[in-house]
């Protein structure tokens, strides 16, 4: 994972080089999300209507 804002409700992890935005991450960021900033994680998500990335789980990718 390569950011997070707790006050804006997102994360931000990197695909293959990119920089990937995920909205939508509710209360998971504060005890589970913050610990895995910088590490490898699997993340997975919804895509809504208009392409906006919806967290639903992550999981560190030991």
């Amino acid at each position: 994972m390569r950011a997070l804002h707790l006050d804006k409700d997102w994360l931000e992890v990197t695909v293959e080089g990119d920089h990937v935005r995920v909205t939508d991450v509710g209360e998971a960021v504060d005890d589970v999300i913050g610990p895995m900033v910088n590490k490898p994680v699997v993340i997975e998500i919804a895509v809504d209507d208009h392409g906006r990335r919806k967290f639903v789980d992550i999981e560190p990718d030991d």
